[in-house]
Order: structure tokens, then sequence, then C-alpha cells
């Protein structure tokens, strides 16, 4: 699983509005991921996740 989610960081950070995609996994529970994404404005981060 985590190489598939760095490959997708890989794709998702070469992203024109992306500054920053990384995943967290879950120190208690390892099955449990987080991504976080970061762009140059908050209107691109409010277009994408909608």
């Amino acid at each position: 699983m985590s190489q598939l989610l760095k490959k997708a960081a890989g794709i998702y950070k070469q992203d024109k509005h992306t500054i920053d995609w990384f995943i967290a996994q879950d120190a208690k529970e390892p099955t449990k991921f987080r991504v976080i994404e970061r762009y140059t404005n908050q209107e691109e981060g409010i277009a994408v996740s909608i």
C-alpha cells in the first residue's frame, strides 16, 4: 500500500497548483492513512475538493 501511495504522491505533486502532497500513516492503526495536500492558494484547493 505504501508503494502505491508514494507513486500517487509523485503524480499529484506534478499538478500545476500543488505545492506539496504527502501521506501520513496512523501510528496506532497502520491501516489508516491521511493525505495532506498544499496548494498555491485557497481557491485552487477548494476547486480540487469539489
